[in-house]
C-alpha cells in the first residue's frame, strides 16, 4: 500500500457524521421536552411567591400580637417595622393584586374593618399561582389557622 491510500483510511464518513449529528440531535430534542423550563420556571416563580406571602404573614402575625388587630394596608407593616420592605413580584407576575397594592381580604367582628377601630380581626392574603397543582388555584394564608393552602379565590374569601 502507498501512503495516499492509508492517509484516506483515517476518518470518518459523511454518513457516519450525519447519522451522529441525528442521533445527537434527537437525544437533546427528547431532554429538553422532558425537562420542560417553561413549566420549571413558573414554580421556581410560585416558590417566591409562598415565600413572600409567608414573610408578609410573619410580619402580620407580628403586628397583631402587638397590636390586637391588623393593620389595612401593607404600608403600615413597613412603617410599624414588622415588615422590612413590601416583596418585589417575580419578573413573569405584572403586579400582586392581593398583597402587592396593600390591599388584604380582611373580616371585622362587627361592622367594615378599619385600623380606627381597631376591629380588623381576620386577615386572608391570596395570591393566583402560575403552576398550581389544579388550573385556576392560588396561593391562600389565613390569619384564623395560620396556615396556608392552595385553593380558589372564593375558598380564600369565605
Amino acid at each position: 500500500m502507498n501512503k495516499k491510500s492509508i492517509a484516506l483510511k483515517r476518518g470518518f464518513t459523511l454518513i457516519e457524521l450525519l447519522l451522529v449529528i441525528a442521533i445527537l440531535g434527537v437525544l437533546s430534542a427528547a431532554v429538553v421536552i422532558a425537562i420542560n423550563p417553561t413549566k420549571r420556571l413558573a414554580q421556581a416563580n410560585d416558590t417566591k411567591v409562598k415565600s413572600d406571602m409567608q414573610q408578609i404573614a410573619t410580619g402580620l402575625s407580628s403586628y397583631y400580637t402587638e397590636n390586637s388587630f391588623y393593620p389595612l394596608t401593607l404600608a403600615e407593616l413597613t412603617a410599624s417595622l414588622d415588615l422590612k420592605s413590601i416583596p418585589v413580584p417575580p419578573s413573569t407576575y405584572t403586579t400582586y393584586p392581593t398583597y402587592q397594592s396593600g390591599a388584604l381580604i380582611q373580616t371585622a367582628a362587627g361592622g367594615a374593618c378599619t385600623t380606627a377601630l381597631k376591629n380588623c380581626t381576620n386577615v386572608r392574603l391570596y395570591q393566583e399561582l402560575k403552576s398550581p397543582k389544579v388550573t385556576g388555584n392560588g396561593w391562600c394564608w389565613r390569619s384564623e389557622t395560620g396556615a396556608a393552602t392552595e385553593t380558589t379565590l372564593a375558598l380564600c374569601t369565605i
